[in-house]
């Protein structure tokens, strides 16, 4: 058997999306729209950036970077990359990322299109090969294992409006297990709990400190342009101490602004005008809540001890917060932070104070 913990997820409740294309455009569109309003992550090839991994490797990667995979199985085979070494049986690339999924043992949301679903020949498969492949994959998805006859829960749809009606129960039981499985490696299940950590792990300031720190699924490459904005934002000539970086998931706010953290951002100020530190907080982390970011901000700013200032009620946390930002440039990044802003859904960000300077995406 494989070891399936050498290739774990990310902290983030990131889900795979995997299907054809051509003929579900709008399935897929509709299941990516949907899918942030569960706490949840897609990870698309829609919104991967340039990577000079082929499509197996690319397509497989984006499989294991996923705490969860959503498999959507038209009438339709699709693309079989052609490798005899990575794709002897010349499968299709959603089987193969179906089939890294049950090596994973990830969690599997299954869609399948009925036989009565609307639509034109061009649409659908009508090589006879692939016919035959596609019917075999369609039967098998369907059962928990090769080794088992027993049938997944699985929905199928006849139509888009079907379709849209069975994501989101479906969406919203893989939020719920997801929060209650564990997404980190299970070899680390005996080390410190989140809350008990001490201030041995908190570097001293202007030293960058992340909580936790962000593994990228590929190497970053261009957006320069994008960099260049963070850069202008950042000098202190510029008065705007809050920059808010919105888009809907799988766009690469997160591998953009760490990118621009940890090696633009410290060139920006040097002298007089250099920060005092920089904090990365990532509320996709299981337990992370406004309270606990800053009774860590607070102990990296200050050096206090982070017992302590667990002890602290939220009101104190905000004036001391606030002191510091009015006392010192420091640089703030709270990865996720539509996390903390869904249950006041509706309100409008205000800005900050004007010293300090806070970078909200």
């Amino acid at each position: 058997m494989p070891n399936n913990n050498q290739h774990q997820p990310y902290h983030v409740p990131q889900v795979m999306v995997s299907s054809t294309f051509t003929d579900l455009k709008k399935h897929r569109d509709a299941l990516i729209a949907v899918i942030p309003k569960y706490n949840l992550h897609a990870k698309v090839m829609e919104n991967d950036s340039a990577s000079l991994q082929d499509v197996i490797d690319s397509s497989l990667q984006m499989v294991r970077d996923s705490a969860a995979y959503i498999g959507v199985i038209s009438l339709k085979y699709g693309q079989t990359p052609n490798c005899t070494q990575r794709n002897p049986d010349e499968l299709s690339i959603t089987e193969l990322e179906f089939n890294e999924a049950l090596r994973l043992e990830r969690l599997i949301l299954l869609f399948i299109m009925g036989d009565d679903h609307p639509g034109t020949k061009k649409d659908f498969e009508r090589d006879n090969e692939k016919e035959a492949k596609l019917n075999a994959f369609r039967e098998r998805s369907k059962l928990m294992s090769s080794e088992s006859a027993v049938h997944r829960v699985y929905a199928e749809f006849n139509s888009l409006e079907e379709f849209k009606e069975k994501i989101a129960p479906s969406l919203a039981t893989l939020d719920q297990h997801l929060d209650k499985s564990t997404q980190t490696d299970p070899s680390e299940s005996e080390t410190t709990p989140k809350d008990t950590v001490n201030n041995n792990t908190i570097p001293k300031p202007p030293a960058f400190y992340a909580e936790p720190d962000y593994i990228g699924s590929h190497r970053f490459v261009g957006r320069e342009s994008q960099l260049q904005e963070l850069n202008d934002w950042a000098k202190p000539a510029d008065p705007t101490n809050l920059l808010l970086y919105e888009a809907i998931g799988g766009n690469g706010k997160s591998m953009l602004t760490w990118e621009w953290a940890t090696k633009h951002a410290p060139q920006i100020r040097t002298g007089a005008d250099a920060w005092a530190g920089c904090f990365w907080y990532s509320f996709y982390e299981r337990g992370a809540i406004m309270a606990d970011f800053c009774q860590r901000a607070i102990a990296y700013m200050t050096g206090q001890p982070l017992e302590t200032l667990k002890k602290k009620k939220t009101a104190e946390l905000k004036e001391l917060l606030l002191a510091q930002l009015h006392a010192q440039p420091w640089l703030l990044i709270l990865d996720g932070l539509e996390r903390v802003l869904v249950a006041y859904h509706g309100y409008q960000l205000k800005a900050g104070q004007k010293s300090g300077l806070t970078l909200i995406f």
